[in-house]
């Protein structure tokens, strides 16, 4: 521990952080003598407490004009010694340079970096979009413990790197906090990020030769946003229930799961649902806290759900919630029949377009017969952010009374951090692969139909495709739908893995629909001519500034705001898109004998 207290006496001088610096000093100690994965001290309860107090206060917006300096003021002496180490920390076998890789483009820099005694080594690191100037500092044998990378939300975080004082000794690498850490020879080509393992290292100083990388993710940057972060909704949760949605987690003929959201104070939510000439049954609702610390008007709501069970096939029900003594209005579902044609209809890309919403009148009483709805994903702009949802929900009013299931979209999880929101909305049921979270991707049979929804973005590809190859294998199903987000026949993105993957068991297992989002125009293709019909969407607006490569495959038609509505029976699907006018831009059947 020497290197610690000489540098806590170089830094002496500078008064203001003496406080700061004995207790940073204390926390290294304590982690040399056995570091531990429960002796870190996390940093999210003290984001969040300052949140509730500016919360209380209702002085969020100066937060729009301090500097790092001045957000400082608002924490203890304690807390800024956990915000200055307990971000990253992992434990090394032996001693090593340890080098700080930060943007350039950042205005400030980390505040604990030099009162660690970290150096700015004035050489750099290169990508195609960033610059990072090297900050520098030998470390012993044993923990190593960093800051954060500001309160500002700089997107581009500071990566690590670190380097053996001894060249000939094999280093070995034990992850603290983040549990999972990559370690990788620092070379040119290598990835920085793992969210976006395509933006990789152009250059690096000889300095830094035999050096290995620990990637990290973007969206690390928003675990001490302040500056600049409040957010407030237009919607914010009150004692009424709201947002109710529907979807099915068990069999559809004899099962429903319903959710719903209020604000905090509310104690007690539970449902009464009755069918004709049946008696009212009751049923409490479980309760989650869906927190966002930064929506400043409504930093936390309460999502309560009820999962009915032994109900009837083909049977309309009218269900009432009830907020400790308030109900709602009175509201109905419909479970499948035994056997019917039925109708369902699919979203591309919506990014909480409230534009959308206003459109899906049209739409819902042109077809009042679609018993679901499917998204491709990108529901929202940025799914970590409760008020987006707030806003999705709003527009999605006309189509809450039937059940809505989704696939996963890069925005719908950001920068590298899993779709917690997603997941918290969307149930689905437990039929996916073991190792993807509930949610993500599973499969579901409705009436002749098998329904797959894939997460193509934040799951491994390659590692679904056992799953899902059973799944299509032991289908008996007469046709099958796929849904996921990234559309493999367009011009605009390369994706290997799914095309390697999956297409070939789309063709093996004569997979008849596959829908996609992500790029915002209209494309249907058939790249062979037994094979699946692969249709991209939008539900959104075209941007503005896109040309369609001339190039591109099959039927494709630059205009947003689209709906598809897919009619099926024995032997039969019809599948139709219209644009928000109810013209009809593409149209064809399957039938199968």
């Amino acid at each position: 521990m020497k290197h610690v207290y000489k540098n806590l006496l170089i830094s002496l001088q500078h008064k203001r952080f003496i406080p700061w610096l004995l207790l940073w000093a204390c926390l290294l100690s304590l982690a040399a003598c056995r570091p531990i994965k429960s002796n870190r001290i996390p940093i999210a309860p003290i984001i969040d407490s300052l949140t509730h107090a500016i919360n209380l206060q209702g002085n969020w917006q100066k937060f729009d004009q301090l500097n790092q300096d001045q957000v400082q003021k608002f924490f203890s002496y304690q807390d800024l010694a956990v915000l200055g180490s307990q971000y990253w920390i992992f434990e090394v076998n032996q001693a090593v340079e340890v080098f700080v890789c930060r943007d350039t483009a950042q205005t400030e820099t980390p505040f604990w970096l030099i009162e660690q005694g970290f150096e700015n080594s004035h050489t750099y690191i290169k990508n195609e979009l960033v610059t990072y100037e090297v900050w520098q500092k030998r470390f012993e044998k044993g923990p190593v413990n960093l800051g954060i990378n500001g309160f500002d939300r700089h997107r581009f975080v500071y990566f690590v790197a670190i380097k053996p004082i001894k060249q000939s000794s094999k280093i070995s690498l034990r992850p603290i906090y983040p549990e999972h850490q990559d370690i990788y020879p620092l070379k040119v080509g290598q990835y920085t990020y793992s969210d976006w393992d395509e933006l990789s290292i152009l250059s690096f100083p000889k300095t830094m030769e035999g050096a290995y990388v620990l990637p990290t993710f973007r969206g690390r940057s928003r675990e001490a946003h302040l500056i600049k972060g409040f957010r407030t909704t237009k919607y914010p949760a009150q004692e009424q229930a709201d947002q109710m949605l529907l979807s099915w987690i068990d069999d559809p003929k004899h099962s429903q799961y319903i959710s719903w959201r209020t604000n905090t104070d509310i104690q007690k939510s539970q449902l009464k649902y009755w069918s004709e000439g049946s008696d009212t049954v009751v049923q409490s609702a479980t309760t989650e806290l869906l927190k966002d610390p930064l929506l400043i008007n409504n930093l936390a709501v309460k999502r309560h759900s009820v999962h009915l069970q032994k109900l009837q096939a083909g049977t309309r029900y009218s269900y009432q919630i009830w907020t400790d003594e308030k109900a709602s209005e009175v509201r109905q579902f419909q479970t499948e029949a035994e056997q019917e044609d039925f109708a369902f209809a699919w979203f591309g890309d919506v990014h909480n377009d409230e534009s959308w919403g206003e459109k899906l009148p049209n739409w819902t009483t042109k077809f009042p017969d679609v018993k679901f709805h499917l998204f491709a994903g990108d529901l929202v702009n940025t799914g970590l952010y409760r008020d987006q949802w707030d806003m999705l929900w709003h527009a999605a009013k006309p189509i809450m009374d039937r059940p809505i299931f989704a696939a996963p979209g890069n925005h719908d999880s950001q920068e590298g951090l899993p779709p917690t929101m997603f997941l918290d909305y969307l149930k689905a049921p437990n039929t996916g692969p073991k190792h993807v979270d509930q949610g993500l991707s599973y499969a579901f049979n409705y009436q002749n139909c098998l329904f797959l929804m894939l997460d193509a973005v934040g799951s491994d590809v390659a590692k679904q495709a056992d799953w899902l190859a059973e799944c299509l294998a032991s289908s008996k199903q007469q046709f099958k739908v796929v849904t996921f987000h990234f559309a493999p026949f367009t011009e605009e993105g390369d994706y290997r893995d799914i095309e390697e993957h999956w297409i070939p068991l789309f063709e093996k297992y004569k997979v008849d629909l596959v829908f996609n989002g992500h790029f915002h125009f209209y494309q249907h293709v058939q790249p062979k001519p037994a094979g699946p019909h692969y249709i991209m969407s939008v539900a959104t607006s075209v941007k503005d500034d896109k040309i369609i490569a001339p190039q591109t495959l099959g039927k494709w038609k630059n205009q947003g705001y689209l709906y598809q509505y897919v009619r099926v029976q024995p032997g039969k699907l019809v599948f139709t898109a219209l644009d928000a006018d109810l013209h009809i831009i593409d149209q064809f059947e399957i039938t199968k004998i």
